[in-house]
């Protein structure tokens, strides 16, 4: 089911790609960019709070649905500050990149209204996970990623571009908050009073996190960013491209947040958390391994999937699969922190990944594909030795306990 789900991803993202020229595809990405800085500044933690808090009381109904309730009092404030902070600067960098001014606003309204989905499905997504209700899991990804493909088929024979694309990604989070909400109703209570208790400690990891969301938000997209400022807006449709082929490196991400994660985050036995941890990790390090091979050996075969506006990038594309599988294996290791709240010195990431850019910024020229490919993928590094860390860390410091 998980194969399907991607597969239908993978697709719908290919055929933006392919129809959308470089130009438009340069707004579509430029406008997620922002879309994910925002969504992460109007969480700071919350989610980390949830599986922390929940994994320990989800099978109390009450108190389960009075943190579900306090995470989305506090994330509506959030998204408000967030909104007004991060919008004006989408504008300008559509604009610097010659979107007109119909483009961008309804580019802006379109992800806006997107982000009131995605709080929806982040907190409420909670429940299932820590249910461990797979089934019901799966299918909400399967109607979510089988409406944006039929969407996006929609807009390709009606003429699509950046605006109606970005359409398509709001249309299927709106169908998968609309199936969700109507789900959880037969778990949590509904409109729960706001626990003073869970503010307080809700509140008490966000201030924890502030700094190193506030790093992320930014960090997360930072190729973007560069090339929006420094480069032209056919460099970021060809990074943004190529990427799409590194969301097959991902595919066993859902996995492991949707189903391995919550169990993971009940999982009080320290000989069966060190073995779980390192089977995730060598699972994922052959899965990965066995794809980026494929890649190098079929290099040519991949890059034309992309269609032929992109047909002169075959010797990048190993370097971003390799910048993917680092990223993606990070990202892996922090869902394991997160879920048992070993993110303490996750400050560390902040100085040591700044240090690495300012270095690598003085060798590479990041207004070209390859010099912003090297850069993503050394920047990947310190991230991934900090949450090994971490975890290091945190499995020590439970078997003394």
């Amino acid at each position: 089911m998980q194969l399907v789900v991607q597969a239908l991803g993978f697709a719908s993202g290919i055929l933006i790609v392919r129809t959308l020229n470089k130009t438009e595809y340069s707004y579509f990405l430029i406008a997620n960019a922002i879309q994910s800085t925002i969504d992460l500044m109007s969480d700071f933690g919350i989610t980390i709070a949830l599986n922390s808090i929940g994994g320990q009381v989800w099978k109390d109904t009450d108190k389960f649905s009075q943190l579900i309730s306090t995470a989305f009092f506090i994330r509506r404030y959030l998204i408000i500050i967030s909104t007004i902070v991060i919008s004006p600067l989408l504008f300008f960098l559509l604009s610097n990149n010659g979107a007109s001014l119909n483009t961008s606003i309804f580019l802006i309204l379109t992800i806006l209204l997107e982000l009131q989905f995605y709080s929806t499905n982040k907190i409420l997504g909670v429940v299932p996970r820590l249910y461990s209700e797979i089934n019901q899991i799966q299918r909400l990804d399967l109607i979510t990623s089988f409406t944006r493909l039929i969407g996006i088929l929609v807009a390709y024979l009606l003429g699509m571009n950046a605006v109606t694309a970005a359409c398509c990604s709001t249309l299927a989070s709106g169908v998968h908050s609309f199936f969700l909400s109507r789900w959880v109703v037969n778990i949590i209570t509904p409109n729960s009073p706001v626990s003073s208790d869970y503010k307080l400690k809700i509140w008490s990891l966000i201030k924890t996190q502030f700094l190193t969301t506030t790093f992320y938000s930014f960090q997360g997209q930072i190729t973007i960013w560069l090339i929006s400022i420094f480069g032209k807006n056919t460099t970021i449709a060809e990074v943004g491209a190529l990427s799409r082929l590194g969301v097959i490196l991902t595919i066993i991400n859902p996995v492991i947040n949707s189903i391995i994660v919550p169990s993971y985050a009940r999982c009080h036995s320290i000989k069966l958390l060190q073995k779980r941890y390192w089977q995730l990790v060598l699972i994922f390090l052959i899965v990965s391994g066995c794809l980026l091979l494929l890649f190098t050996n079929l290099s040519q075969q991949f890059i034309w999937i992309l269609g032929s506006q992109y047909a002169h990038l075959n010797n990048e594309i190993v370097l971003i699969m390799t910048s993917s599988l680092i990223t993606s294996l990070t990202t892996m290791i922090w869902s394991l922190n997160y879920a048992k709240a070993w993110v303490n010195e996750s400050w560390l990431i902040i100085p040591s990944t700044i240090m690495t850019q300012m270095l690598l910024l003085l060798v590479l020229d990041i207004s070209t594909v390859r010099g912003i490919i090297l850069f993503s993928l050394f920047s990947a590094i310190p991230p991934l030795v900090v949450n090994l860390y971490m975890s290091n860390k945190g499995i020590k410091m439970l078997s003394k306990a």
